[in-house]
């Protein structure tokens, strides 16, 4: 549940973003996350259902993301970078 949870609050901040760039609602994108590594396995399923509801071709979790927008959030007091590229 905490995963769930914590899965929505991603997507949220993805769409944001794709919002930020102006983006159609069926332009699809790609999508780099770093998360730390404690939640790392956690997330792993819910990568699916985050590149569903985001319009993401690919959802990667990395080190360092990369993009045409880079943000840093604060999810429950854990830092994550979201990067995302049309």
């Amino acid at each position: 549940l905490e995963a769930e949870g914590f899965a929505r609050e991603i997507i949220r901040r993805i769409q944001s973003m794709r919002k930020e760039l102006n983006l159609d609602v069926e332009d699809r994108i790609t999508t780099e996350i770093h998360i730390p590594s404690n939640k790392q396995n956690a997330m792993q399923h819910w990568i699916t259902f985050i590149q569903e509801e985001t319009r993401s071709n690919t959802l990667k979790i990395v080190d360092a993301p990369r993009g045409s927008l880079i943000k840093t959030w604060d999810i429950d007091g854990l830092t994550i970078t979201i990067g995302i590229t049309k």
